[in-house]
């Protein structure tokens, strides 16, 4: 699971950013070094928090997408998934 703050930045918490971009960095080294096995890796960046969210369940929009690339069948590999506000 990552953050929007790592592909789009974070005014209040750069920090958060960086390390947010770092788990993006890592999983798709991740990714390459595996594309010979079955072994996937992806990040589900998500995207909520703001007050244009707020009493929203987010989680019924992350949960499938966590569910398909935990899918056997699934061949999505080093890829960055954007979930929440309402996709």
């Amino acid at each position: 699971i990552g953050s929007g703050a790592g592909a789009f930045g974070s005014a209040r918490d750069p920090r958060h950013a960086a390390a947010a971009a770092g788990v993006i960095g890592y999983i798709r080294s991740v990714a390459l070094s595996m594309r010979d096995t079955c072994i996937r890796a992806n990040v589900v960046s998500l995207a909520m928090g703001s007050s244009a969210t707020a009493g929203c369940r987010e989680s019924r929009f992350i949960a499938p997408a966590v569910a398909y690339l935990c899918h056997p069948d699934c061949r999505v590999n080093g890829e960055v998934w954007s979930a929440g506000q309402g996709r």
